[in-house]
C-alpha cells in the first residue's frame, strides 16, 4: 500500500522511493494526478539525481492543452514494496507527478479535503 495525504491545494500527494544515481534509495513526495494517463512526470532536477537510462522522446499533450516533445527515461522505483522499472518523462521545471498507469489494477481512496487521507493499494 502507498499512503499519502491531500495538501492545502487539495492535491493528493504520496511518497515514492526512487533509486538515486549512487545506488541508494530515497523517498520523494509526488503528486498523484488522476488526470495524467502516463506513469511518471518528473522535474529535470530530480531526474538528474536518479539512476536513469535515456529512452526515446515522446510527443505529449500537456495539461494546458499544448503539445510538447519530452525526453523519456527509464528509472527504478518501489511500488508497494516491489522494485520496478518505469518510464518517466522530463517535465523540465514542472513538479513531480505519478499517473494512473503507474498502478494498473489498483484501487485509490482519496479524502478530498486538506490533510485528507490518500491510500493506493492492489485490489
Amino acid at each position: 500500500m502507498i499512503r499519502g495525504h491531500v495538501n492545502r491545494y487539495i492535491q493528493p500527494v504520496v511518497w515514492v522511493d526512487f533509486r538515486l544515481a549512487n545506488g541508494d534509495w530515497q523517498s520523494f513526495e509526488v503528486k498523484f494526478d488522476t488526470g495524467f494517463n502516463g506513469e511518471l512526470g518528473l522535474s529535470k532536477s530530480l531526474l538528474d539525481r536518479l539512476a536513469t537510462t535515456e529512452e526515446e522522446k515522446y510527443t505529449v499533450r500537456l495539461a494546458d492543452g499544448s503539445i510538447a516533445t519530452r525526453q523519456a527515461y527509464i528509472i527504478e522505483m518501489r511500488v508497494g514494496g516491489e522494485q520496478e522499472s518505469r518510464i518517466a518523462l522530463d517535465l523540465a521545471a514542472g513538479g513531480e507527478l505519478i499517473g494512473m498507469t503507474a498502478f494498473p489494477g489498483w484501487e485509490a481512496h482519496i479524502e478530498i479535503r486538506a490533510n485528507g487521507d490518500v491510500r493506493i493499494a492492489p485490489s
